[in-house]
């Protein structure tokens, strides 16, 4: 059996300059969910020609596509509102969380 652990470095968002290590996938497995913004898939909200194209979407399927690739694990891309609760997510983009 393949055993895969797949590892980042998270910057602390309080504007830190030491990072963590953190274990996203061990043994094909993940308690982590990719998040986006609300707006970033709502087509009212987007002028872009399809509006589920957005770059934060774009960004969150690549991370998926790559994280399957190499770990064999698939992370759900969830909005902010579907995630709204957990500790275990990879953000990608702006985010109310996440003020200005």
């Amino acid at each position: 059996m393949r055993i895969m652990i797949v590892a980042v470095g998270v910057a602390l968002c309080a504007g830190a300059s030491s990072a963590a290590l953190v274990t996203v996938v061990a043994n094909g497995a993940s308690d982590y969910v990719i998040v986006v913004a609300e707006d970033a898939i709502a087509p009212a909200k987007s002028n872009l020609p399809d509006p589920l194209i957005s770059p934060e979407r774009t960004a969150a399927q690549e991370l998926q596509k790559h994280l399957q690739a190499v770990t064999g694990a698939v992370l759900p891309i969830q909005t902010d509102a579907e995630a709204a609760t957990g500790p275990k997510q990879i953000v990608i983009g702006p985010s109310p969380r996440f003020p200005t």
